[in-house]
């Protein structure tokens, strides 16, 4: 239900209780609750008409975010690590020259001067990273051939080469676990 249905239901609702008409009869005809009839009565009682209106639900403050004043701060820093010939230019060496400044309780997080940095596009996404490589699976015939005719000794002495088994337990041949 978009906004303007729902302040049409509210003023209904409101109008039916300014004539005197009972509660019940008012939650059954508009179809709310008790608690949501209750909340717009009382916004009309405080505000009018004009309290029948949705309240913005965006947050009346944001106590951690960053203040202007830092956010160019970071900017201005990570513009002059950039342009310098050597050193580093990400958000630890933006805090470690910020920490230099003597900023005391203001100073920014990592995630924070992060965050800076993407919002003013100074920093882009990593590129997707390609898919891993894995390659294709031997059949158990490609298996058989290398170790067709080896004579395997069951001594302790160390192996020469490795082997690894990902083998079918009814090929002896692929379970062994050292090669000559």
């Amino acid at each position: 239900m978009d906004d303007k249905q729902e302040l049409r239901l509210r003023r209904k609702a409101i109008r039916f209780h300014l004539k005197g008409v009972r509660l019940k009869v008012i939650l059954a005809k508009v179809q709310r609750s008790r608690a949501w009839f209750s909340k717009w009565q009382k916004r009309f009682d405080q505000q009018g008409t004009a309290g029948l209106r949705s309240h913005s639900r965006r947050p009346h403050h944001t106590p951690r975010a960053c203040s202007p004043r830092i956010e160019r701060l970071i900017v201005r820093t990570r513009r002059r690590l950039v342009k310098q010939k050597v050193g580093l230019s990400g958000p630890r060496a933006i805090q470690r020259e910020l920490c230099k400044l003597g900023l005391g309780k203001q100073m920014p997080s990592l995630s924070t001067i992060l965050r800076a940095l993407h919002r003013r596009g100074l920093i882009r996404t990593p590129a997707q990273v390609p898919p891993a490589y894995f390659p294709k699976p031997l059949t158990v015939g490609e298996w058989d051939a290398p170790c067709a005719g080896l004579d395997l000794p069951l001594s302790r002495r160390r192996p020469q080469g490795l082997c690894v088994s990902f083998a079918e337990p009814t090929n002896p041949c692929l379970l062994a676990n050292h090669c000559r």
